[in-house]
């Protein structure tokens, strides 16, 4: 667990100085409020991400050893593999850079329908109406920035 810790903190570190290294080059608008300008939420979020990175990175986990089952890795003696460990964050990182590439060319109702439900699936959801709940979410989301926030979401070839 230590290990997966480690990882996702300098993921994240990285990230992080990569969106504060992005917004220095943003131009200033014309419309600057109290000096905040277009890059102070982008950059205050990336301030807190390393924040959390460094934190996470200093993390003990807190197992008690009459906590571990026979199941657990350390007590069968397996070898302990990073990929298992993160086998769904991969997963889910994969299919949001499909997600995101698919976008302009599914449109935002359909794509984001479909993402949800493969990510509803990799949780192993059974519920049906969570399913339904996706596709209608995806929906009305839409319609709510592209007709009320008249905001250009991508609607894709098909639409």
């Amino acid at each position: 667990m230590k290990r997966t810790n480690r990882v996702v903190a300098v993921v994240f570190a990285l990230l992080s100085i990569g969106v504060l290294y992005v917004t220095t080059t943003f131009r200033a608008t014309l419309i600057i409020d109290a000096y905040l300008g277009a890059g102070f939420f982008p950059r205050a979020i990336a301030v807190l991400m390393l924040v959390f990175a460094v934190v996470l990175w200093f993390m003990e986990p807190r197992v008690r050893p009459e906590t571990l089952t026979a199941n657990d890795s350390e007590s069968d003696g397996e070898k302990y593999s990073l990929l298992t460990d993160m086998r769904a964050p991969l997963i889910t990182t994969i299919l949001l850079i499909v997600y995101a590439s698919a976008l302009p060319y599914l449109g935002f109702p359909f794509a984001t329908s479909l993402s949800f439900i493969a990510l509803l699936a990799l949780l192993q959801s059974r519920v049906w109406w969570h399913y339904l709940f996706a596709i209608a979410f995806s929906v009305v989301l839409f319609y709510v920035f592209y007709d009320l926030f008249r905001v250009r979401l991508p609607r894709g070839v098909l639409f």
